[in-house]
């Protein structure tokens, strides 16, 4: 698994690379590449929120796309990982049923 993480501190993709490995571990063999990227935004009322862009490259060359807002880095990181973790779950129960 190729990780590519498009961040501005060393700290923050050092804590990205930890939740990744603890998230999806059981996946790594599914995946090829993970791409994630976090960038600071604006909402509507001036409020500072955290996006968190992470597209995952399945061996299968499938790709699942999170795309997470939230007014922490930590709980935007934490989601958009935790979301790829369930979908490839998903995933793997529903090949399991059809076979």
């Amino acid at each position: 698994m190729r990780i590519t993480i498009d961040c501005t501190d060393e700290e923050t993709c050092e804590r990205i690379r930890d939740l990744l490995h603890y998230n999806l571990a059981t996946s790594v063999a599914e995946i090829s590449n993970v791409r994630i990227s976090v960038s600071q935004e604006m909402d509507s009322f001036g409020s500072r929120l955290v996006r968190c862009r992470m597209l995952t490259q399945l061996r299968s060359h499938e790709n699942i796309a999170i795309d997470e807002l939230q007014s922490s880095a930590e709980m935007a990181l934490t989601r958009a990982i935790e979301r790829t973790s369930r979908t490839l779950q998903r995933r793997r129960t529903v090949a399991g049923a059809s076979r």
